[in-house]
């Protein structure tokens, strides 16, 4: 992890990078135009063309891809930052999920017409700061307004340190989680005295429990909330990890085989159709709410669905069946798009934004995210959120997924390790043959160059 930059360090920083990339944004621009994009691009660019200042106010406009449950959470949380900064002409933009997004953060960067301040998913950050797409922050600028590396989680605040300095700050952690109904589970001895879940502390116990909580829901067991995720899960827990090169040569990937393929083989055994169902996806959720399962697997921000039924429900952090405890998980992060214009009024009000909402946590934390700003997790208004409070030490064991420019949330490739994976579970292709393939695919990417 490289030490914190100065303040001028920073600044220096930021300025080289912007002077030594340009070849490589007009590049992007082009390779965009002429596949098939320019009607994206130009929209998206025009959108980002506005002057910095409009009406009364330094602007600060704000990009995001939080929708559904989470979006009036957000606007309760941007009136304490309007409050408090009336001289801010504040413009909050919430755009669509998944890549339509990143490809419009992307292009508005590479353009240098970007918002001032963004969310990120941590791991899209590799691809965004390698790319320079994103500026880095002014950590004694962050340290005036009360926010320091020592406040968050140590994995994640490595994950957003580049050559170029610390490119995000983490809004929260978003770990796979245990949601379990506590009839169900009581029934069948999965409660303690508290009436907290256990019992799940081996990989035999595991597959037993799933088959006492079948009986109970007359369906399944488990929900389990996406293939990839529980992959990286086990995976992790077994003591697997990956590690990607920065270069262009794909001999010096490390993945554990063996520990994958066993993973596998498990996961095979929990999607037998009791126990879990066959095929992974969506519509394990439904299972779960209907009441035919007696545990879902699923990330954090599955509570805002949750919490409207009538499900007897509690959260446990995700149970240690191997030999190492955690889950799979990714992080909402503020970064600062690339701007070839930059306004000192503006980015001041951006970091006074990024502070106002990670101190903001414990409202945030209604949505089901576990609070990044280790000051506001382990504060008493959150130990009276339940079932927050009941999973927060999660948030202290988490598996990020690979650190590639290739890979992160909503991501083809992503998408295309599930699907293989998928295939094995379903029997269409041996373990061994699916992990063969995922080291193919990942050999590729590794060898191919980014489009950043």
């Amino acid at each position: 992890m490289p030490p914190n930059p100065s303040r001028h360090a920073a600044a220096d920083r930021a300025s080289m990078a912007a002077q030594g990339t340009g070849h490589s944004r007009r590049a992007f621009l082009k390779g965009a135009l002429t596949g098939g994009s320019a009607l994206l691009a130009a929209g998206v660019l025009s959108s980002c063309a506005q002057p910095l200042v409009t009406g009364s106010g330094t602007l600060v406009r704000f990009w995001n891809l939080f929708e559904g449950g989470e979006y009036p959470i957000l606007q309760e949380m941007y009136s304490g930052y309007r409050r408090d900064n009336p001289d801010v002409d504040f413009r909050p933009v919430t755009l669509s999920w998944g890549q339509p997004y990143y490809t419009k953060l992307a292009m508005s960067s590479a353009g240098g017409r970007a918002p001032e301040v963004a969310i990120a998913h941590m791991s899209r950050v590799p691809a965004l700061g390698e790319g320079n797409l994103l500026a880095p922050f002014d950590l004694d600028a962050l340290s005036d307004l009360g926010l320091n590396e020592a406040d968050f989680n140590p994995d994640l605040w490595d994950r957003a340190s580049l050559d170029a300095g610390v490119v995000a700050i983490p809004l929260d952690s978003h770990p796979l989680l245990a949601f379990y109904n506590t009839d169900y589970c009581g029934k069948v001895g999965l409660l303690d005295s508290n009436g907290r879940l256990t019992g799940l502390d081996t990989p035999d116990r595991y597959l037993e429990a799933g088959r006492e909580l079948a009986k109970v829901s007359n369906g399944f067991g488990y929900s389990q909330g996406g293939t990839l995720r529980t992959f990286w899960t086990f995976y992790g827990q077994a003591g697997g990890t990956i590690d990607i090169p920065r270069s262009r040569d794909s001999s010096g990937l490390k993945f554990d085989r063996d520990i994958a393929v066993s993973t596998l083989e498990f996961m095979k055994k929990v999607h037998d159709g009791t126990v879990s169902p066959t095929v992974d996806g969506s519509d394990q959720y439904a299972t779960f709410v209907s009441k035919r399962s007696g545990i879902l697997f699923g990330g954090t921000w599955s509570l805002a669905t949750l919490r409207d039924t009538d499900i007897p429900l509690d959260a446990a952090a995700f149970p240690k069946i191997f030999d190492l405890p955690g889950a799979f998980s990714d992080s909402h992060c503020f970064v600062l798009p690339y701007q070839k214009n930059v306004n000192e009024a503006g980015r001041q009000a951006a970091y006074r934004f990024v502070a106002h909402m990670v101190k903001a946590g414990n409202i945030w934390a209604t949505a089901g995210h576990v609070p990044a700003y280790k000051p506001v997790r382990d504060s008493e208004g959150y130990r009276k959120l339940v079932p927050q409070s009941h999973y927060q030490d999660a948030a202290n064991n988490l598996f990020l997924g690979p650190n590639a420019w290739f890979a992160g949330a909503g991501t083809p490739y992503d998408d295309r390790i599930s699907q293989i994976f998928q295939s094995a579970l379903l029997k269409q292709m041996t373990s061994e043959q699916a992990v063969d393939e995922v080291i193919s695919q990942t050999r590729q990417q590794i060898e191919s160059p980014s489009p950043l």
